[in-house]
């Protein structure tokens, strides 16, 4: 999901954290050790997104989550949409330093990876370098 410039950092930070626990699997007497990346990849996507969110904090990009009713057709469906706000006012063409990401989703799981997306973007832009 990530890349570029992005990945490289996000592993760099994931891969350093004192808070990962042991990755370590066992089969039999045998100790078959396995990385952190690999660990990571067997999460599921919402445990994923936690820690997603918690490196997005660390470079700036801030991802938030909303959900609301739609009120422009009265149905009172549930809609999701996700913003990220830079909070390091690193992307200049964005004025306040909050970009809004999405719009109107139908799902939590389409606005979360939505967001990680657009992060990613955001974050691949500012680091060119």
């Amino acid at each position: 999901m990530l890349t570029e410039k992005c990945y490289d950092k996000f592993e760099e930070w994931y891969c350093q954290r004192e808070d990962i626990i042991d990755v370590s699997i066992y089969a039999g007497d045998r100790n078959i050790g396995i990385d952190n990346m690999m660990a990571f990849n067997a999460l599921t996507f919402s445990m994923q997104f936690g820690v997603y969110v918690d490196f997005f904090d660390s470079v700036g990009l801030i991802l938030q989550m909303d959900y609301g009713e739609e009120r422009f057709d009265d149905s009172g469906k549930l809609f999701y949409e996700s913003a990220i706000n830079d909070i390091k006012n690193k992307v200049k063409r964005h004025g306040s330093g909050k970009w809004w990401a999405s719009g109107c989703l139908g799902s939590r799981c389409e606005a979360q990876t939505k967001a990680i997306e657009r992060a990613n973007e955001l974050y691949n832009d500012t680091n060119k370098r």
